[in-house]
């Protein structure tokens, strides 16, 4: 088996299961050892991510930089994403938010759109650069367009709430759909809040409970307490009553705290959310890298 063959069979185990991802992070350790800057970063990605190996964001790091400005592929784009977003937590490196940005510029300009999402919340928030919500609602537009499907809520929220630019119901409306078509889940619960109450679009309980269905099903529990709140205010529904107590009870029993919280309002609620979207966000820097080293060959 030639050294191609072997690395195309690790990007299909490292699809499979732990143990597998094991044996495929040894095989691309070894080809990173002999040279090949494509094995290198997706070593480095398998260190940041958890996957074949332990967690080790010193590892990942320390891999990442030796590609910052490999040519060819994503390969220098994703090295400069983990080592921006490195800095920029303090991850396995001293936290530096103005190097951060340089790093996740540079990355964005090549067109990483998990890298154009990171840096829209740098200027958004102004952490190592002036504060300018009309970049971060053009970088996450970028985003947006270029596939990532929780930049697709974010520019929609943004347009609902006129960050960055102008209000604008109808965008905001139309990037929630395409959000919920892609499966974010926020996206999602924002689209089916829009077919519940008929804006924008035609009034449809039947479509809304179905996007509702979809992510409790997914385990999100403001989902779940979402769909309790939605029979209880829709008695006409078959089961309603039945439903509502149901969802209510799956909700308490996955996470009691925050189901209290949203459901009676509480004053932990807004800090519970944060929590919540900040798991929801691990989650989608998880799926992007990953889907980015499972599909690098095929991009060259």
């Amino acid at each position: 088996m030639t050294a191609e063959e072997r690395k195309a069979g690790a990007v299909k185990l490292l699809r499979m299961s732990t143990e597998e991802q094991a044996i495929a992070f040894g095989v691309l350790r070894e080809a990173a050892r002999n040279g090949d800057a494509e094995s290198a970063i997706k070593v480095a990605v398998c260190h940041y991510l958890g996957v074949g190996c332990m967690q080790n964001y010193k590892a990942a790091v320390s891999c990442a930089k030796k590609q910052l400005f490999t040519q060819g592929s994503n390969i220098a784009a994703i090295a400069q994403y983990i080592y921006g977003t490195s800095l920029l937590f303090g991850r396995g490196i001293d936290q530096n938010d103005a190097d951060a940005v340089k790093w996740l510029d540079l990355s964005a300009h090549v067109g990483l759109r998990l890298s154009k999402f990171q840096l829209a919340g740098c200027y958004a928030s102004g952490r190592g650069v002036l504060r300018n919500l009309e970049k971060a609602r053009e970088l996450v537009r970028e985003a947006a367009l270029a596939g990532d499907r929780s930049a697709m809520t974010h520019i929609g929220q943004m347009c609902l709430e006129g960050i960055g630019g102008p209000s604008d119901g109808n965008q905001a409306i139309m990037w929630f759909q395409r959000a919920a078509d892609a499966g974010d889940p926020i996206g999602m619960l924002n689209f089916a809040l829009c077919c519940v109450q008929g804006s924008g679009v035609p009034k449809d309980l039947q479509k809304g409970q179905a996007l509702y269905e979809r992510v409790a099903e997914c385990g999100f529990v403001p989902a779940m307490c979402t769909l309790a709140i939605f029979f209880a205010k829709h008695p006409e529904l078959p089961s309603a009553d039945t439903f509502s107590k149901y969802w209510l009870a799956r909700a308490w029993d996955a996470d009691e705290e925050f189901a209290d919280s949203i459901i009676h309002q509480t004053p932990q609620r807004e800090q519970l959310e944060n929590e919540a979207r900040f798991t929801l966000e691990k989650l989608h820097e998880y799926n992007e890298l990953f889907q980015l080293i499972t599909q690098l060959p095929a991009e060259e």
